[in-house]
């Protein structure tokens, strides 16, 4: 199904990310903090309206679900939300959260941490959940050295160029630091977000979409929900990104990076 916005069409997406509480909590920043928590009553109510509230020839259920900054004593809380979620009809449930939080058995079928040193890896390591991903954001280069050469266990990375309002790394100092990412993960599975194919040298292919998702906060819940792109985040190309061989897998770069000359040219790969 379609979706139209005050910036085009998308396509609807199956995806509720739901950020509970106001503050980060590990969220990788891309807007503005709602001004205040999500209340247990209001949590479960916009899972069942992106769920069961949407079946019907006009609207299309969720079936994943993404629960984003959450609290570390809200997380145990959880386990009857996803049960109840899953009885809706969410197949897959992932957890975006601090990682300082201890792992916990809630019933996850994923988990994301952005991870800051060796012992944020450890703890990542150690959640029950079948897909472990560690989130490396291209900001500080001494946090992202210092996790590169121990990501043994974890099962996937996303190396992520922060959205608007973030400070992005310079990126003459982004190329040096896949090099070592791709030298320490060999085959194991990482891709990069947030930057355009034609930035990333020989690491082109490891360039993938962002998939969009409705956003629920305190301030943008049941029909008021956003969606990511390009409610939230705005992705910006130029006209010959069109005939790139890597156009198909990449979102481009923010608009404001582009409007703001932090990327320089971008060109088409063939």
């Amino acid at each position: 199904m379609l979706t139209f916005t005050g910036a085009g069409v998308v396509s609807t997406p199956t995806t509720l990310q739901v950020r509970v509480a106001p503050d980060g909590h590990g969220l990788v920043r891309a807007h503005a903090a709602p001004g205040r928590a999500l209340t247990a009553d209001e949590l479960i109510a916009n899972i069942r309206h992106q769920t069961e509230g949407q079946r019907g020839p006009r609207a299309h259920p969720c079936d994943a679900l993404v629960l984003s900054g959450v609290p570390a004593y809200r997380v145990g809380s959880l386990t009857e939300v996803i049960a109840s979620a899953r009885g809706w009809g969410i197949r897959h449930v992932t957890l975006h959260t601090a990682a300082d939080v201890p792992p916990q058995p809630i019933g996850l079928d994923a988990v994301g941490v952005v991870v800051r040193g060796p012992d944020d890896v450890a703890r990542l390591r150690a959640w029950p959940a079948s897909r472990r991903t560690a989130v490396l954001l291209l900001d500080d280069a001494a946090s992202f050295d210092a996790c590169v050469g121990g990501l043994d266990g974890i099962d996937a990375v996303a190396v992520t160029w922060p959205f608007p309002p973030a400070q992005p790394m310079p990126l003459d100092q982004v190329g040096p630091r896949l090099d070592a990412l791709a030298a320490a993960r060999g085959d194991a599975d990482w891709v990069i977000k947030g930057l355009p194919a034609c930035l990333v040298g020989a690491h082109a292919a490891r360039v993938r979409r962002s998939r969009n998702r409705f956003l629920v906060d305190a301030d943008h819940q049941l029909a008021a929900a956003r969606l990511f792109f390009p409610d939230v985040v705005r992705w910006a190309k130029i006209d010959s990104c069109r005939f790139c061989a890597h156009d198909a897998r990449c979102d481009g770069v923010a608009r404001e990076w582009l409007e703001r000359g932090l990327v320089g040219k971008l060109e088409p790969m063939v």
